[in-house]
């Protein structure tokens, strides 16, 4: 037997502290086998993985000793709001069940974000047992209404959808054009715009106003299903009930008629969207100059786009590139050199990429107009190396600087604060001939006004 020393807790001795010859003992240390005990004739336990899930409890197969008997109402609310927390639906639902069944009604609030929780889990079973506590036990309002609907339209179970707006309408509450929107867009997206616009005359009818998300989801439909013509209708029709269509309602139209070639129209569309004060955004820019220069009609995509960035956002190179390739291949280099100067501002390293692309791609070898404008944009932007590194390229390609190109750099290298650099570049190219006495004096008051404001 072991023996345990001082400093040792004191345990009583067990069977493996007692060493037992084999001899001994057969009974205990040699075990002989039939075909009946053999392990390998065990019944296989399968994995964890494989076993069948328990099924969640509800309140009537929770075993009594797991039920909250004792708890208040405040207690349970507590409950379900931790258990809506983590995404433990089952849960916030059993004490939901439990909640009503003690006399308490259900919280509408935290109903409606269980239904909302459930089909977002894609649990359409608990977001319908909600609904049917709601129901039972308490008030469901049309907000609870609408977010059983949107669920029901998003797992594409539109009749369900429809069932439950009915029963909403016999429980006396009416719909709201939320309520619309979410079954109009459902249908519209599944095409079945003769249903939607049924719909849409229900919705009129129960003297419910549209909204501008009401008519921008049948326009898009209706373009793609009947034609540019009933949008156009619609589009009328939406001014005429005092709703003013928005951005994304004109880019609808306006796409439908540049894809038909309608410009005429197109260009009516565009003015009136100015005149009423809605900013084209960026999507307005890309199918304007797509369709424009596709028709190869650069110029009247260059007049459009001015406006448009003086009244829009910050365009991005997507709205640019159809117009540079255009006019480049028309040979019309003062409008692609025009192009250039709307992007400079905005864009220096695309238009640098340009100046590239305008030898490399379309053949077409820049002038000394095309380096200034560029070299403008980066003096602009105080990126003085790059530059010299352009103004090198561009005497390497055989272009040869003009005064306008060495005034531009000295006034870049001024404003970046090398005062006497700038001051002793100018007075080199003075001597050179390479820049006027005018313009030297010129650079120099320039210079020492900056020199005065530091």
């Amino acid at each position: 037997m072991t023996i345990y020393g001082a400093g040792v807790p004191h345990r009583p001795p067990c069977i493996t502290d007692v060493r037992v010859p084999l001899s001994t003992c057969p009974v205990i240390c040699r075990k002989t086998y039939t075909t009946e005990n053999h392990p390998r004739n065990f019944p296989r336990v399968e994995p964890y993985s494989t076993k069948p899930k328990l099924e969640p409890y509800s309140i009537e197969t929770r075993p009594t000793l797991w039920q909250p008997v004792d708890l208040e109402e405040t207690q349970l609310l507590k409950l379900i709001k931790e258990s809506y927390k983590t995404g433990n639906l089952s849960d916030a639902v059993y004490f939901s069940q439990w909640m009503v069944s003690r006399g308490y009604q259900p919280d509408l609030v935290l109903c409606t974000k269980l239904i909302q929780a459930s089909f977002d889990a894609k649990n359409v079973e608990k977001a319908i047992e909600v609904m049917n506590i709601l129901e039972s036990k308490g008030e469901p309002d049309v907000f609870a209404y609408n977010a059983m609907i949107e669920g029901f339209c998003k797992v594409n179970r539109i009749d369900d959808a429809n069932q439950l707006l009915n029963r909403m309408r016999a429980r006396g509450y009416s719909p709201n054009i939320f309520t619309y929107n979410i079954l109009i867009g459902s249908l519209c997206s599944r095409g079945k715009l003769d249903l939607s616009l049924k719909l849409y005359d229900k919705l009129l009818k129960d003297n419910c106003r549209p909204t501008v998300h009401t008519y921008t989801i049948l326009l898009k439909a209706i373009v793609n299903e009947r034609g540019i013509n009933e949008a156009t209708q619609l589009l009328n029709e939406m001014r005429e009930r005092g709703v003013e269509p928005d951005t994304m309602s004109y880019n609808i139209v306006l796409k439908a008629l540049l894809d038909q070639r309608k410009y005429v129209e197109a260009n009516k569309l565009i003015s009136e969207m100015l005149s009423r004060g809605c900013k084209p955004n960026l999507f307005t820019y890309k199918i304007v100059m797509l369709a424009f220069c596709h028709e190869g009609k650069p110029e009247e995509a260059l007049n459009r786009l001015k406006p448009v960035i003086e009244n829009g956002p910050k365009a991005s190179q997507d709205s640019y590139d159809p117009l540079i390739p255009a006019f480049c291949k028309e040979g019309k280099l003062d409008l692609a050199l025009g192009v250039l100067e709307i992007m400079i501002d905005r864009m220096v390293d695309e238009a640098m990429q340009l100046l590239k692309d305008m030898e490399k791609v379309y053949g077409i070898k820049p002038t000394v107009i095309s380096y200034n404008t560029v070299l403008l944009g980066l003096c602009k932007a105080c990126r003085i190396s790059d530059a010299i590194e352009l103004l090198g390229q561009m005497v390497e390609k055989g272009c040869r600087p003009n005064e306008t190109t060495y005034t531009v750099l000295i006034e870049g290298i001024g404003f970046e604060g090398l005062l006497s650099e700038a001051m002793g570049l100018a007075s080199s190219l003075v001597e050179m001939d390479a820049i006027s006495p005018d313009s030297y004096k010129r650079l120099a008051e320039n210079l020492q006004h900056l020199e005065y404001e530091r």
